[in-house]
């Protein structure tokens, strides 16, 4: 992938949604959480100090960019800055 995030910019590879429970039930899109996890997969400088490559973030599931690279879906998002914490709301 042959992107650079500028500014505050992170690039995040969200994890697959679970469509289902333990015991098979199909749990519809709208009664899921309202947070995301993903992996951080680019930060801009800026953001560099506060988060890494390769963490697991949660994040609102309507924040950002949704783009495809190579075939793969990511998000960009605003990264934490020292003054505000931007769409990332855990690092877990």
């Amino acid at each position: 992938m042959n992107i650079q995030p500028l500014g505050c910019k992170i690039v995040v590879q969200p994890d697959p949604l679970k469509e289902k429970n333990i015991r098979g039930i199909i749990i519809p899109e709208s009664v899921q959480s309202p947070l995301e996890e993903g992996t951080v997969i680019l930060v801009a400088k800026d953001v560099e100090p506060l988060l890494k490559i390769g963490e697991k973030i949660l994040y609102p599931r309507n924040a950002g960019v949704e783009k495809e690279f190579d075939g793969v879906k990511y998000k960009i998002l605003n990264g934490p800055t020292p003054r505000e914490q931007g769409d990332v709301w855990a690092i877990v």
